[in-house]
């Protein structure tokens, strides 16, 4: 195997933070695996290698490659987890990596080289984060730092429904319970994870399910910047983030994602950074885009959770100008929502009239008579003739 290894800095990476995660994938096109594509491909995508291992001097918490084969079942684990940095670990680095070329019949790939900035940091890698459901293998690597009390309150509604956690409970490796202690050794990518697929099964697609998340989260005042993410079902890289802050390109027999791409130009590839809050689709097939996804119409249609009204948490909470929560609805009756005081006056009141969908409610911390209320704890009561929701909230001046 002709293979050319080029250890030294890529002069084409374009400027990111120093301290930040860099993510890697691939997929191979039709009839191809990493073991049969042709010598020339298998150059490429080792430069793409190179390029994530030398990238470890910024990020010094472990890396991790997962291969998945063209026809695998059961759950996978990845190929490998390190605890120390790629440039420290080059041996074990390149003797996996180089495995990806000759065992078995793998056509997606996924890398990730940790930068910590949320939960525990000196354990083996753990990116890609695993999933397994219905005998699928989802996986997920991430770039950002998203606040967990806000991933907590959006995947327990606000606190109120545990059972998605309890069910698939976070890892706190070894460092006490996930809601005592352990919460500060919880990372915010598996919460993510855990979200998204939380989301997917109550939406019953995929990409219902990560617009759904996307939605929310960044809803709440997350940056896209701070989603820079890819998700799999060995099948399909699905890939969301800011502005050009995950790269994507095609080859003759691959296509690659990456979060800083070496320069191949020479080769006569190029780079193409993803627009802010855009959402790329890549199988063997090809790449579809969806910009501005979270306010896209996806083709397949929506399934409503079984519930026909689900209210999501307010956010911010506590506010001290205005705060907003998202409403699922699919019934014909019309929607009544109070605002009452803690002793249970009636603060603000208004009708939606029935839909099928999502909508977003609003209040500003007025009252019927446009006055100001005082500062202090409130609840939002939701009623439809069937069923009732309600929220406790927070409104700071």
């Amino acid at each position: 195997m002709r293979i050319i290894l080029q250890f030294a800095l890529v002069l084409g990476i374009a400027f990111q933070p120093l301290i930040a995660c860099r993510l890697w994938a691939i997929c191979t096109k039709p009839s191809l695996t990493l073991p049969t594509i042709s010598i020339d491909e298998k150059d490429l995508i080792v430069n793409e290698l190179n390029t994530l291992y030398l990238q470890s001097q910024y990020a010094p918490n472990g890396w991790a490659l997962l291969n998945y084969d063209a026809n695998y079942s059961g759950n996978i684990e990845p190929v490998h987890r390190s605890a120390i940095p790629a440039l420290d670990d080059s041996t074990d680095y390149w003797n996996h990596a180089f495995s990806l070329f000759e065992n078995g019949s793998g056509k997606v790939s996924i890398g990730h080289i940790r930068a910590a900035s949320s939960g525990a940091g000196s354990i083996p890698n753990p990116h890609p984060w695993m999933f397994y459901k219905d005998n699928i293998s989802f996986s997920l690597v991430h770039n950002g730092t998203v606040d967990k009390d806000l991933l907590y309150n959006l995947i327990t509604n606000h606190g109120a429904d545990l059972s998605w956690l309890n069910q698939h409970e976070p890892q706190t490796f070894g460092n006490g319970d996930w809601q005592n202690e352990g919460w500060s050794s919880v990372v915010d990518s598996e919460l993510i994870l855990l979200f998204i697929m939380q989301q997917i099964a109550n939406q019953q697609n995929t990409l219902e399910g990560l617009k759904k998340v996307f939605t929310l989260i960044i809803g709440a005042g997350v940056n896209e910047s701070q989603l820079n993410t890819i998700f799999s079902d060995g099948s399909y890289l699905y890939v969301f983030g800011g502005n050009n802050g995950i790269y994507f390109m095609e080859s003759d027999e691959h296509f690659a994602i990456m979060s800083q791409p070496p320069d191949m130009s020479e080769n006569g590839i190029n780079w193409t950074g993803i627009q802010n809050g855009e959402m790329i689709v890549v199988t063997e097939d090809g790449i579809t885009n969806y910009p501005n996804f979270i306010f896209t119409e996806i083709e397949n249609p929506v399934v409503i959770p079984q519930s026909p009204l689900v209210m999501h948490a307010a956010f911010p909470n506590p506010f001290n100008h205005s705060m907003k929560f998202l409403l699922d609805l699919n019934t014909t009756d019309p929607i009544q929502i109070n605002i009452f005081s803690m002793m249970g006056h009636k603060i603000r009141s208004q009708i939606l009239p029935a839909f099928s969908g999502s909508q977003w409610v609003f209040w500003d911390g007025k009252s019927d008579q446009n006055k100001t209320v005082p500062s202090g704890p409130y609840f939002i009561k939701v009623d439809s003739r069937k069923f009732s929701k309600f929220q406790k909230i927070l409104f700071i001046k």
